[in-house]
């Protein structure tokens, strides 16, 4: 009562520091029985903040879905029917995969990996080949991203057969393009164009309407294929002018259909852009595109973005050097260092 009363006859506030402490740290309490709602909320939450990482990045709720972790595990053990533990399993492994995703996203690499596991072993639990596959894949991105194309390609290798076992061409087709990226890493660029072709066929012939929630965003249009597929082909060492060209076509069909909800792929679409564009010789054409970035990734949370930015980087290196592109260079350099 002394507190609201000081606080609401306008005294000063005198303890302004400690306002960055927690206020408590328990969780609240679980229901001793779940049943399917509880199960349709936890889904519902999922699929919330799956669009806040994807407008906003991982860094913008990261730490809510680990709290959501924390204390949804602890369902598994209340009293439930054998389908409601079933679908519990699902929506917790679901769960797990976007805290990993989340949690590399941000640069928390071994944190992101003990997600994954645990998501892997719960889907495994339940025979869900599709998130089994869909996990996978969002391991390979992982070590694709840090550098280990050889590794990212073996666990693509396996969400591939997790994939073809769960029927869903959606899936098949996100992880072949995904591999053909691994491909493009390591030279291998028959590999790439076999995959790239396989990815286009299977998404092509794929069921999209019945595609699970953690591949929707990929089978709802084709701008995600023309994404990862103008990234493939910028990727690699001795890139041919012909791939730069053709990247540039799948890159821009894509960033055409993206909307403001799509903020942090739009950015790594504008850096592979501009990196195209610089590569090619168009050099006016890659400065805008990178001022494009610049903007872009000011309103996302990701440490990725920034990480991406290091081939573009290097282009700007490359071509002849004025105060415009000495300008985009510091300010890339300065997003990053942030």
């Amino acid at each position: 009562m002394s507190h609201a009363a000081n606080m609401t006859m306008e005294a000063d506030v005198a303890d302004v520091a400690s306002w960055w402490q927690p206020v408590e740290r328990q969780t609240a309490p679980v229901p001793t029985k779940v049943g399917a709602a509880d199960v349709v909320q936890l889904k519902s939450l999922t699929a919330t903040m799956r669009a806040v990482d994807y407008q906003y990045g991982g860094g913008a709720c990261r730490d809510a879905i680990a709290a959501q972790v924390r204390w949804a595990q602890q369902l598994l053990l209340a009293d439930t029917s054998e389908k409601n533990r079933h679908d519990l399993l699902v929506a917790l492994a679901d769960l797990h995969n976007l805290a990993g995703w989340t949690s590399f996203d941000t640069g928390m690499f071994t944190v992101a990996r003990r997600h994954f596991s645990r998501a892997l072993e719960q889907a495994k639990a339940v025979g869900d080949q599709s998130l089994s596959a869909n996990i996978l894949y969002r391991m390979g991105r992982l070590h694709l991203h840090r550098g280990l194309p050889h590794e990212a390609l073996r666990f693509f290798q396996l969400g591939q057969i997790a994939a073809q076992d769960s029927g869903c061409g959606v899936t098949t087709s996100m992880i072949c393009v995904n591999e053909a990226w691994a491909y493009a890493a390591l030279g291998d660029r028959t590999q790439m164009g076999r995959s790239l072709n396989r990815a286009r066929v299977e998404w092509e012939h794929a069921d999209r309407d019945r595609a699970a929630a953690w591949v929707q965003e990929f089978g709802r249009s084709d701008l995600h294929l023309h994404a990862v597929t103008g990234v493939v082909l910028t990727t690699g060492p001795d890139v041919p002018a012909a791939d730069m060209e053709q990247a540039i076509g799948h890159i821009t069909h894509a960033l055409d259909q993206r909307g403001p909800e799509m903020a942090r792929s739009r950015t790594f679409d504008l850096t592979a852009l501009a990196t195209a564009h610089l590569r090619t010789g168009d050099i006016d054409e890659g400065l805008r595109a990178g001022q494009d970035v610049v903007a872009s990734a000011t309103t996302v949370r990701s440490v990725r973005t920034l990480d991406r930015f290091e081939p573009l980087q290097t282009a700007l290196n490359d071509v002849p050097q004025n105060e415009n592109t000495t300008a985009l260079q510091r300010q890339l350099s300065t997003l990053r260092g942030a």
